[in-house]
């Protein structure tokens, strides 16, 4: 999503395209071969949609 969206129904398609996107990762996780970078790269995308729900949420109001 490159630019900002001000969209209720696209935001939504947004935010289920990275809910989708953040599964497929942890389910891909190897648990005998997952690291510690493994981890902290899935909290940098829970941050991250977290930050842009924010965002919509802000909008939404």
């Amino acid at each position: 999503m490159g630019r900002a969206s001000h969209d209720k129904t696209k935001q939504h398609t947004y935010i289920v395209s990275r809910v989708k996107l953040l599964l497929s990762v942890v389910e891909s996780l190897d648990t005998e071969n997952a690291s510690e970078q493994d981890l902290k790269n899935i909290k940098q995308m829970l941050d991250d949609l977290s930050l842009k729900i924010s965002t919509f949420q802000d909008e939404w109001k």
